[in-house]
């Protein structure tokens, strides 16, 4: 359970992992029963018209401005914070010389202008592709230039007008033929395009784009490229294989400079496929209401392969009204099944005929099985379970260690091995191809050398427990010994205890009371009294009814112990206990008990009681005083997005207030910052005997790419308005986003990873917005990935260093890990606060609970 972290030892990679892998994981609710089996009985649909060409046209328009902003707002956002001035190292902030290589390759652009035109066909021709092919085939007179479809970019000027071109018939497969057709290509000079501007950016991708998918024979899937020509299988693992993938972003880094991140990935491919899914879930002969939700969370949200037109689709729903048999509209709008269509188009026999089909809304037309909708973004494609394979590990997958092993044994790849791999890439692709170089020499070259950054890194610091006992965690941040033979640096109240447990865990459960007050007194916690509760079955249900009959017991925390890890009882107790009973809940799995985990399991049970408790595990010293550190991050579940805020209200910074916001629709930023905020300066005014803090520093997490300025002018701007209405003062706040899934991997001189502590400001960063690279986390196995840092709204008084120190001791306050992790702690507690109010509870918790890290 990713709330308690109890169930066994698990590294930081494992942790992160195991988070990033329950983002994608639906929630389990039992089902209600129904008297009588469903039969399958759908009446064939009718699709309505496709969208014209026109609204196609309109929609690539809007696609490419949607992309054109998102790189807008990433490096040419304006209002963004800007670096501060240089300013001498406070004595106070100890760094060591360090020197990282970075996987940004240097790019030299050779055109300091292009000239940029609009491209237009008559009649229109909606097929992006094949005006791509016709520009490139026909108009090579034109000399060098760079065409995506709609926008041509020019190394000379060209001739404006309208230029006559004749398409000749073209023979396709099954006995299919292209008409000959004429067109009239209309030239139209839109604007000339200067190094260092967003155009220019945008041309070199899609000169980029088109080296990857055409020369190099790569296949897009999201954002990244793949080798799809060749799967290469995972050993003793018949059923799955992975492409060998290609991450390339382009990165300016000063005023008409660019670097090119390179990375490796890779992408799952399975053997079964979404129809294998639906028989399998079939033969466990589920009621129908079960069985749709049971596809429902085995397929939405997946990624399929059709293996027709080698194409990866995102699913976005189950259709259950339509089934093979279905008719849609075809060529000329006539009627036709999908059972013809797929026998007349590739030659394949539809065998499974019964509902549902997969639901893909895409907006751009790619083939005729596109149905329009209410707007064209919403125009549908649906697809045949059984022609689609599915990609990803499943959940059963994820469970069995043995597959993870051997997956994992395929795609880590140490940092040696991932620089000289990614090396080896640039080379090969930008070097020695043998059409490549040719293609992009007149625009750029590509060095093959990483980009080398001479830096720093912040030293160990002291990690502080109970009567003045220090650890020194060294060059790895790693304290995991010292918390067994020292004291937390402050106790909760242990007064009664509700111990929850099945009558067949009885003996279990008697262990576990006697080992976890003789741990508890070995570090200053006396238990109080154990009430035990037994629930007459494992439905969740009775486990409610068991524990309300001891309502007035006045427990103040309950330890429960699960038969299984069944998702609708956890989630179902965990409501009850944070809305209903609102006292703290501790949870472990009676399977994780047994043998040599039991003394480990149950040393994380007595810190974790301690901490959501009240309790202080430890401490690192802060400088900074009367300061407020607020972290916040939103959790999407089910079309709603949760939203999660804490904030420290000690000097110290070991103790938070937190809150929680439900919002109806799936959006990442949110309008509920102010009110939070505007409640966290109450409780720490409250707390700090009536003196409010005299600076804000905020960590924004799960931000993408593109939202920087919506944090600026929405979240921020409610966050300033809440400061003055409660505090009627100017309180300097900064606002910094905190990304952790990104591209950019940093190695040292001798091919290592780097020691938590380093930080990069320069090198393969843009020099606007202010912003820096930090690894905080030890990694032992595979290649750290850094932390991206923006800061974007920056009025506070803090130095360059002074704010990457700060950044760096809040990585190791976070309670749940003797160790540095990957983002401050406000920024986890705010993710796991989010996470259980968003995946299980769904529901605020009671404000009883606000003051302490219950969501451990």
């Amino acid at each position: 359970y990713k709330d308690d972290h109890t169930t066994g030892t698990m590294s930081t990679r494992e942790r992160e992992r195991d988070r990033d892998r329950d983002r994608d994981r639906d929630h389990h609710r039992e089902p209600e029963r129904e008297p009588e089996r469903e039969r399958y009985a759908p009446p064939p649909a009718q699709a309505p018209p496709m969208p014209s060409a026109a609204a196609v046209q309109s929609l690539e328009t809007r696609t490419r401005q949607r992309k054109q902003n998102r790189l807008q707002s990433d490096f040419f956002c304006e209002g963004l914070a800007a670096h501060p001035a240089q300013r001498p190292v406070p004595s106070n902030v100890r760094t060591l010389p360090a020197e990282v290589l970075a996987n940004h390759f240097p790019v030299v652009l050779k055109q300091s202008t292009l000239y940029q035109y609009d491209v237009t066909f008559t009649p229109e021709l909606d097929m992006r592709g094949a005006r791509i092919a016709i520009m490139y085939e026909a108009f090579q007179q034109w000399g060098d230039f760079i065409f995506d479809g709609r926008m041509l970019f020019a190394v000379q000027q060209l001739q404006q007008g309208s230029f006559p071109y004749h398409r000749p018939e073209k023979h396709l497969p099954n006995n299919r033929t292209r008409e000959a057709k004429d067109f009239t290509i209309t030239l139209l000079q839109t604007a000339e395009v200067h190094a260092g501007t967003l155009a220019m950016y945008q041309a070199i991708n899609i000169l980029l784009r088109k080296m990857y998918v055409r020369e190099l024979k790569l296949k897009l899937v999201g954002r990244n490229y793949f080798d799809a020509s060749t799967a290469i299988p995972v050993p003793n693992l018949a059923n799955i294989s992975y492409w060998k993938g290609l991450i390339a972003t382009l990165t300016p880094v000063g005023k008409a400079e660019l670097t090119l991140n390179v990375d490796r990935t890779f992408k799952v491919i399975r053997t079964d496929t979404a129809a294998s899914v639906l028989d399998n879930l079939k033969r466990r002969n589920l009621r129908e209401q079960e069985y749709r939700q049971a596809a429902a969370e085995e397929l939405t949200g997946r990624i399929v392969l059709t293996d027709y037109s080698n194409k990866t689709y995102y699913v976005s729903e189950l259709e259950w009204n339509m089934s093979p048999q279905s008719r849609f509209a075809g060529r000329n709008n006539e009627p036709i099944t999908f059972i013809q269509y797929y026998r007349d188009h590739y030659n394949i026999q539809l065998r499974r005929l019964e509902p549902p089909l997969l639901v893909v809304y895409q907006g751009v037309k790619k083939t005729g099985l596109v149905q329009a909708a209410d707007t064209v973004e919403e125009a549908k494609i649906f697809l045949m379970p059984e022609l689609c394979k599915m990609t990803g590990l499943s959940e059963d997958m994820r469970r069995n260690f043995q597959t993870m092993q051997k997956v994992s044994a395929v795609t880590r790849m140490d940092a040696r091995q991932r620089l000289t791999e990614e090396r080896m890439l640039v080379q090969n692709a930008f070097v020695r191809h043998e059409t490549v170089p040719r293609i992009i020499a007149p625009f750029l070259t590509v060095s093959a050398d990483p980009v080398r950054v001479h830096t720093a890194r912040f030293a160990p610091e002291q990690v502080a427990f109970f009567d003045k006992a220090f650890a020194n965690p060294g060059d790895n941040c790693d304290w995991s010994r010292d918390v067994q033979k020292n004291a937390p640096l402050s106790s909760g109240v242990f007064g009664k205890v509700l111990i929850v447990f099945a009558e067949r865990h009885t003996v279990l459960a008697g262990d576990v009371k006697n080992l976890i007050t003789e741990l508890g007194g070995k570090i200053r916690l006396q238990f109080g009294m154990f009430e035990q509760v037994v629930p007459r079955s494992d439905n969740a249900n009775d486990w409610i009814t068991a524990i309300e009959e001891h309502r007035n017991s006045n427990a103040d925390i309950a330890l429960i112990i699960l038969p299984d890890d069944r998702k609708d009882r956890y989630a179902r107790l965990k409501q009850y206990l944070t809305v209903d009973l609102p006292i703290p809940s501790q949870m472990t799995i009676a399977g994780k008990m047994t043998g040599n985990k039991r003394l480990t399991v149950c040393t994380r049970l007595v810190w974790q009681m301690n901490c959501k408790l009240g309790g202080e595990s430890w401490g690192v010293k802060i400088p900074l005083k009367s300061t407020m550190f607020v972290g916040l991050d939103v959790c999407h579940y089910r079309g709603t997005a949760t939203l999660g805020f804490t904030a420290t209200i000690n000097e110290l910074k070991t103790k938070y207030w937190s809150g929680v916001q439900i919002h109806g629709n799936d959006a990442e930023i949110s309008t509920a910052v102010g009110p939070m905020m505007a409640r966290a300066l109450v409780k720490y005014h409250t707390v700090n005997n009536k003196n409010f803090p005299k600076s804000i520093i905020v960590y924004r997490d799960g931000v993408g790419d593109g939202d920087f300025k919506a944090v600026l002018d929405v979240e921020t701007k409610q966050m300033v308005e809440a400061i003055k209405r409660v505090t009627q003062i100017d309180i300097p706040l900064t606002v910094i986003v905190v990304k952790k899934k990104i591209n950019t991997r940093l190695f040292t001189a001798d091919l290592r990873n780097p020691l938590p502590g380093t930080v990069v400001s320069s090198g393969c960063l843009s020099n606007q917005p202010y912003s820096f690279f930090l690894v905080s986390n030890n990694v032992t196995q595979g290649t750290v990935t850094p932390t991206h840092y923006v800061v974007v709204y920056d009025h506070g008084n803090l130095t360059e260093p002074q704010l990457q120190l700060m950044t760096y001791k809040l990585t190791m306050m976070y309670y749940n890990w003797p160790g540095g992790v990957k983002v401050p702690a406000p920024c986890m507690y705010a993710h796991k606060l989010a996470f259980l109010v968003g995946r299980s509870t769904m529901r605020v918790p009671d404000d009883r609970l606000c003051d302490k890290l219950f969501f451990l």
